[in-house]
């Protein structure tokens, strides 16, 4: 028996390194095969030794200086096609660790902070209430210089589900050929496919690259972290999570983050909110298909059968309305995308948010448990409806950035061409009454004749394709290199301008140091306007950047400034009575503030987290860059 936890990564890595090389001979023929080989054998004598001119290293030096151009490009993809290979293979390691050490109560996991909350003191019923009150919205970042296809996203996730498979216990040897075969064809495929684009991804691409994660790992992964979290809260409190909870919603800044992105237009940003509809709805309706395959039941309560008649099968009948629907909805946002900056407005068979569609499977769940029915209600439609509770009909709410100068830059052409000289030159108090003046003004800020830059011109359209889009396609409205309120009191008057109804929230960032040391003071002159407190209804959020700040200054200065930051902003928000949140801007890697959550939320400053609902002077839902 071997008691190395990490041996069977090694044995993945081997298995698909096996698989590659196969492939190699077959499809990069014997040479290139040899090649590979030889190097990778120079490599590994070359690094065992420290001597840059020792005969191993002057070995692979010759070897490789003397390969031709085009087989120098294939034994070079043939290594970043292993490289990667190895990377799924600790990737499907990582999960199957996890699955030990939750096992094991694993320090951070919910099998030892729900009993560790409990020895500290909290009831039962205090402890279900803070589950209940989780609002966690995590937030895909943009990345426009990412260039690896949606297509080679899914072939890897493939490879890693073969992965899975490989490890179920009882395979016989048949089994283990054919698994070995499958992973052999999808090697294959990745060989013979362009793993890059010929031109530079637009926001689109990468928005499409960010629905694919949602559709192959986040679709299936938020039933499952709702269903184990359920089962802990009942063995720790002895009462079921509510059926439509949702702990976890996701952000987008793809398509929306235009701060030094000039191909983040209006019509992108159009563009990948309709997107999103679009694969929303066909994601609900494989869901509906199942599920009309699997409620074939003929029992139904009076509330169900209000609806629906004497139907033969009255939960199918339901849902083929709900089919319609959803099809509607697909069918209109499809067609919406070869439209120009048109408004969003959609008929009336379109889910144009999620509460109808939550309705529906409401009904059929009541009904199930009313007819004793209810392990089939909490099955795959508990699912479902857990999935609407987390992505609505919007899949994600896109936020959009914008630099403050951009808004200064608008602001100044417009009252130019009032007459009023240019804003940008105006002084702070000066902004600021114009700003106030004008939001509590009825008459239209921009005149007839106005005729702005193309630039200008750009930032005003983007307000009118967020006020004619669905509210819930929208998140916050964030704004970068943000300090001073009329940087603030800018986005809400341009807002109301281009006629939003259901305005962003505007978020403010602090990313550099120097923004960091100065967020205390600037969220005090923002909050001590009692105009803007009125806008606010005692809501306000704070972003906090940990890239810029940890490049300029180093990683252990700027996680000083950023902890002294939100420490003075905590106390700020306390002083005004104001529900704050905290958005963090933490990214995947060590520099961009990545590391391990659960030591992250531990390191926070005392008030910077806490549970919404137990005071006025809480933080709000937590919010992290994903």
């Amino acid at each position: 028996m071997n008691d190395d936890p990490h041996a069977p990564l090694r044995d993945d890595v081997r298995l698909l390194g096996r698989l590659l090389g196969e492939q190699l001979r077959t499809l990069a023929g014997d040479a290139v095969f040899e090649s590979v080989e030889q190097i990778r054998a120079l490599a590994k004598d070359a690094r065992a030794s420290d001597d840059p001119e020792s005969t191993s290293w002057r070995a692979l030096d010759a070897v490789l200086t003397s390969l031709p151009a085009e087989r120098a490009t294939a034994v070079a993809r043939a290594f970043a096609q292993f490289l990667a290979l190895a990377n799924l293979a600790e990737q499907h390691h990582r999960g199957r660790r996890r699955l030990a050490h939750r096992s094991e109560g694993q320090r951070g996991s919910l099998a030892a902070v729900l009993p560790l909350l409990l020895g500290e003191g909290i009831s039962p019923h205090a402890l279900r209430e803070a589950v209940i009150g989780l609002d966690i919205d995590l937030v895909f970042t943009a990345h426009p210089t990412e260039v690896m296809r949606r297509t080679m996203l899914i072939k890897e996730r493939r490879i890693e589900a073969l992965l899975t498979e490989h490890d179920r216990a009882g395979l016989d040897a048949g089994e283990r050929e054919a698994l070995a075969a499958a992973l052999r064809r999808e090697i294959a495929a990745v060989w013979a496919t362009d793993e890059f684009r010929p031109k530079r991804p637009t926001p689109e691409h990468e928005a499409r690259g960010g629905f694919a994660v949602i559709e192959h790992v986040l679709w299936d992964a938020i039933p499952a972290i709702v269903r184990e979290l359920d089962a802990h809260v009942v063995a720790h409190t002895g009462e079921r999570l509510p059926a439509e909870i949702a702990p976890i919603r996701f952000g987008s800044w793809m398509g929306g983050d235009r701060d030094g992105n000039p191909n983040v237009t209006a019509v992108s940003t159009r563009r990948v909110i309709l997107l999103a509809r679009w694969m929303a709805a066909d994601l609900y309706l494989r869901e509906i298909a199942e599920l009309a395959e699997e409620l074939s039941m003929n029992c139904a309560d009076d509330e169900l059968r209000a609806v629906v008649g004497d139907a033969w099968e009255p939960y199918r009948a339901l849902l083929h309305g709900v089919e319609r629907r959803l099809r509607a909805t697909r069918t209109w946002a499809e067609a919406g995308l070869d439209a120009g900056l048109e408004g969003l407005t959609p008929p009336a068979e379109v889910y144009v948010d999620a509460d109808e569609l939550a309705a529906a499977l409401r009904l059929c769940h009541l009904s199930l448990h009313r007819c004793g029915l209810g392990e089939i209600a909490d099955a795959r439609l508990l699912d479902t409806m857990r999935r609407v509770a987390c992505f609505g009909v919007t899949l994600v709410k896109l936020d959009l950035r914008q630099d403050a100068a951009r808004h200064t830059e608008a602001l100044a052409e417009i009252t130019t061409a009032l007459g009023l000289g240019s804003y940008a030159a105006w002084a702070e108090v000066e902004r600021q009454a114009f700003l106030l003046r004008e939001i509590d003004g009825r008459r239209p800020l921009l005149p007839r004749d106005f005729a702005p830059s193309p630039a200008v011109r750009e930032v005003l359209d983007t307000f009118a394709v967020a006020a004619a889009a669905p509210p819930s396609s929208l998140g916050a409205y964030v704004i970068s290199m943000a300090s001073a309120p009329s940087d603030v009191l800018a986005v809400e008057l341009l807002q109301r301008e281009a006629g939003n109804r259901s305005p962003q929230r505007v978020v403010p960032l602090f990313e550099t140091v120097e923004d960091l040391d100065g967020g205390g003071e600037a969220i005090r002159a923002l909050l001590s306007i009692p105009e803007y407190r009125a806008m606010i209804g005692g809501k306000q959020e704070v972003m906090i950047g940990y890239s810029d700040s940890a490049k300029r200054a180093g990683r252990l200065a700027a996680a000083w400034s950023l902890y002294r930051a939100q420490e003075a902003i905590v106390a700020v928000a306390r002083e005004h009575d104001v529900a704050l949140t905290l958005f963090h801007g933490r990214g995947g890697t060590v520099g961009r503030g990545g590391g391990n959550t659960y030591e992250a939320v531990l390191s926070q400053p005392p008030g910077a987290v806490c549970a919404r609902g137990s005071g006025a002077h809480c933080c709000g839902p937590s919010r992290n860059l994903a």
